[in-house]
């Protein structure tokens, strides 16, 4: 498991708490007067879609290709970096995560009942960014077991 990569993520979910939505690998959001100083690139990330970034060192709005939702052949919204990688294999190889590891880690559903609830009754992007942050500590600390 690379630690130092899930580090990594940590800090950048903790800095931009407002880039951090799991909800979705990667997407762009829209600017707004709020978050004009704050969004550096407006997009936001996933676990796995910061994994992406910043071991594969690319910008989202550029690196990143944007498939429409409803397209049947790419899934969701942005499944896919731009050169055709899948962002959700190229997080678990980044990592160094198993299937079981990464579907425990890259989906919320699979977390643990502690982190799990407190995710989905989160009412701000800090919030759900501390939990996330607690819950990579808690995957770290457990060998990736929970």
């Amino acid at each position: 498991m690379n630690i130092n990569l899930l580090e990594q993520i940590i800090e950048a979910i903790d800095r931009e708490p407002q880039r951090f939505d799991m909800e979705f690998w990667s997407r762009k959001v829209k600017p707004t007067e709020d978050s004009k100083n704050t969004h550096s690139c407006y997009t936001t990330q996933c676990i796995a879609g910061w994994a992406v970034v910043i071991d594969r060192q690319l910008n989202p709005l550029t690196d990143f290709a944007f498939y429409l939702a409803t397209n049947p052949q790419h899934g969701d919204i942005s499944s896919f970096i731009s050169n055709g990688l899948d962002i959700e294999e190229t997080a678990q190889e980044a990592i160094g995560l198993d299937e079981d590891d990464a579907e425990r880690l890259f989906f919320v559903g699979s977390w643990p009942f502690e982190f799990r609830e407190p995710y989905y009754n989160a009412t701000s992007d800090q919030e759900r960014a501390t939990i996330a942050i607690a819950r990579i500590r808690h995957f770290i600390e457990t060998y990736g077991e929970e």
